[in-house]
């Protein structure tokens, strides 16, 4: 399975945009013993953020090990391969699954002053709860170690521990602020 997506927000007045974003992304998914394999490629822009905005909405496994400062960029790229396991079922909606990991960011312009530049490369496992029918949620709980890191000073050394949840197709799409 081949999915491409593309996505643009903002606000545009007098010739000039306002807290706008562009965002692209390729995956690529093929089934494998027991489970699958994941490659993703996502690239983001955005044009006087919000302050409340972050980059990468999806998910990017390198996002703990940065301070606040390099996380929201102007410009990043993220690319990950992920080889998933299902373990065993936990019932008739559910699946455990294990996960092997490589992911790598590449964040321009940061917020921060220190770093123009901030490139991160970390390798990891985690465990998945998977639905195991359509319209529910993917958790995941990561363990990781960074490998590789340049432009910026780590936040976190040595290993990390990441939450994250995935949403159903579609799920995701909303201005992504903050809901009052």
């Amino acid at each position: 399975l081949a999915v491409a997506d593309l996505w643009a927000l903002g606000y545009a007045s007098s010739g000039q945009f306002d807290a706008a974003t562009l965002r692209a992304s390729l995956g690529y998914f093929r089934a494998a013993a027991r489970g699958f394999w994941a490659t993703r490629l996502t690239a983001e822009r955005l044009v006087n953020p919000d302050p409340d905005v972050r980059s990468f909405v999806t998910i990017d496994p390198t996002t703990p090990l940065l301070p606040d400062g390099e996380r929201l960029a102007q410009s990043a790229v993220g690319f990950s391969v992920e080889r998933d396991v299902t373990l065993f079922p936990l019932s008739r909606s559910w699946a455990l699954n294990g996960a092997l990991f490589g992911s790598a960011s590449s964040r321009w312009e940061t917020v921060s002053p220190g770093a123009e530049h901030t490139d991160v490369g970390i390798l990891g496992l985690g465990f998945r709860l998977t639905p195991t029918r359509p319209g529910r949620a993917t958790a995941r709980l990561d363990v990781g170690y960074p490998i590789s890191i340049s432009g910026a000073p780590l936040a976190k050394r040595g290993l990390y521990f990441g939450i994250g949840l995935s949403p159903w197709w579609g799920d995701d799409r909303h201005r992504p602020s903050r809901r009052d």
